[in-house]
C-alpha cells in the first residue's frame, strides 16, 4: 500500500493545502497519516473531527505556535524518526515560498528528514507572495465537499474569511480552469522521486 504524510505546522494548515487530494487518494488507496503541530486542547478534539471525516491516520505533536525556528532541531528529530518507522512515498508540506515563520521551518527540515520521498509543497495563498504551481491534480466536487466538510469541524477558527465555503470552492475552480477540469489542487513540485 502506498504511503502519504501530510505535516501541518498548525490545525487546518494541511486541510486546506491538500485536503481534496487527500480525499481523492484515500479513495484510490493511499493510506495517509497527517502529522499536526498544535499546543490547543481545543484544536485537537477540532483535529480528531477533521481526520474522522478524512478517514486519515494522525500524530499529535505538541508544541508551541511561532516558536518553531528556535524548535528548529527537535522538529528535525521528530521527523526523522517518524520517517524512520513510516516511509512515505510522498510528504505535503507548506510551499518553500510561504511567508509564516513556523510553515517555512516545518517545510526545510521535512526536506532534510524524508531524503527519499516525493515533496509537494501546498499552497495557502494568503500566506504566500509567490507561487509556483508546477503540478496540477484534478478532483472531483466530491473531493472538495470532503475538504470543506474537514474544515467545518474548526469551529474556533470559522470566522477566518477563508473558512467561507464559496472561497474554498471558487479557488479550486480557478485551480481546474488551468487543465480544463471543474476542479483542482495545485502544488509546488519540491522533490519528485520514484515516479
Amino acid at each position: 500500500m502506498k504511503k502519504g504524510t501530510v505535516i501541518s505546522p498548525h490545525p487546518d494548515d494541511g486541510e486546506f493545502g491538500c485536503g481534496g487530494t487527500v480525499a481523492k487518494m484515500i479513495e484510490e488507496g493511499y493510506e495517509i497519516t497527517f502529522l499536526i503541530f498544535t499546543d490547543s486542547d481545543i484544536l485537537e478534539k477540532e483535529t480528531k473531527k477533521s481526520m474522522d471525516i478524512l478517514k486519515s491516520n494522525y500524530l499529535i505533536i505538541r508544541m508551541q505556535g511561532r516558536h518553531y525556528p528556535e524548535r528548529r532541531q527537535d522538529i528535525l528529530q521528530i521527523l526523522y524518526g517518524y520517517n524512520a518507522t513510516h516511509r512515505p512515498d510522498i510528504v505535503f508540506v507548506p510551499s518553500r515560498n510561504d511567508i509564516h515563520q513556523d510553515h517555512q521551518v516545518i517545510t526545510m527540515e521535512a526536506i532534510r528528514a524524508f531524503r527519499k520521498s516525493t515533496i509537494l509543497g501546498y499552497i495557502h495563498s494568503w500566506d504566500n507572495l509567490r507561487i509556483d504551481e508546477n503540478c496540477i491534480i484534478p478532483l472531483e466536487e466530491r473531493h472538495i465537499d470532503k475538504k470543506i466538510e474537514a474544515l467545518s469541524q474548526y469551529h474556533s477558527l470559522e470566522k477566518r474569511p477563508y473558512f467561507r465555503e464559496n472561497y474554498i470552492k471558487s479557488v479550486a475552480k480557478a485551480k481546474g480552469m488551468k487543465i480544463h477540469v471543474d476542479y483542482a489542487e495545485t502544488f509546488e513540485v519540491i522533490k519528485l522521486v520514484n515516479i
